[in-house]
């Protein structure tokens, strides 16, 4: 039977009888997979929302590597960035560093070379000579860095993070005179660790507006580490697919 008489015939059908041609439909969906689909919503976006963590941790040496980037964190202090908590586990995803540290960025293309020279060009950061040997693949992009925000998925941040120190016994204003001295004797500038009369490391507070301010100026450039992270962490976290 072809197709244009086969749509005849169900609609000369009667009311009833079209009825009946119907396969049947299930009195209740499937309960468990709505419940699977619901917590997925919530998985991601609970991703987007990036949190600073409750803690502190020492930056002594510390080496975070992520695809072209590897920071060196020479001294300093981390408050962890997370996201998660929901239905994933809330786990760090950053962190925002106060300190003395380098930043190096080498480019595996000489597209991604250019791209990137064109901007620090544009923004009048760097000049052609200084960018030359980028481009050319010869020299890898470093800067000096005294605080930043520093993103990654990768699940050995949290790894890393549990094996640093952590700054003082705890936020109580009787702990501040310990932990400048402890900073003092690490050569980081106390004004970090000492706490607030909120009972919060200023480091914590000063995270406070670096996290939103780095974060927005990344957006309005066309790369939200939000968005980033959080198809990451589905991807890695929720589906299991290897991080590499």
């Amino acid at each position: 039977m072809s197709l244009l008489r086969s749509l005849l015939v169900l609609l000369t059908l009667p009311l009833s009888a079209a009825r009946a041609q119907q396969p049947p439909v299930d009195a209740a969906p499937d309960e468990a997979g709505a419940e699977e689909d619901q917590d997925l919503i919530r998985a991601w976006k609970d991703l987007y929302d990036l949190r600073l963590g409750k803690d502190a941790r020492w930056a002594d040496d510390t080496y975070i590597e992520d695809g072209l980037c590897t920071a060196r964190l020479k001294k300093g202090v981390m408050v962890p960035v997370t996201s998660g908590r929901k239905v994933l586990p809330e786990r760090p995803v950053g962190a925002v560093f106060f300190g003395e540290g380098e930043l190096e960025v080498r480019f595996e293309s000489r597209e991604e070379a250019l791209f990137f020279a064109n901007h620090m060009y544009a923004a009048g950061e760097m000049t052609r000579e200084q960018l030359a040997p980028i481009v050319a693949l010869e020299e890898p992009y470093r800067t000096s860095i005294d605080r930043a925000v520093l993103f990654t998925a990768d699940q050995q941040l949290g790894t890393l993070m549990r094996r640093l120190d952590p700054v003082g016994s705890g936020f109580r204003e009787s702990d501040d005179t310990m932990v400048a001295n402890e900073a003092t004797e690490r050569g980081v500038d106390a004004e970090y660790v000492v706490t607030s009369t909120k009972g919060e490391l200023k480091a914590k507070l000063f995270s406070r507006n670096l996290l939103p301010d780095r974060r927005r100026a990344l957006t309005q450039s066309g790369m939200d580490p939000g968005e980033a992270l959080q198809f990451d962490r589905m991807v890695h976290d929720a589906w299991g697919v290897p991080g590499k």
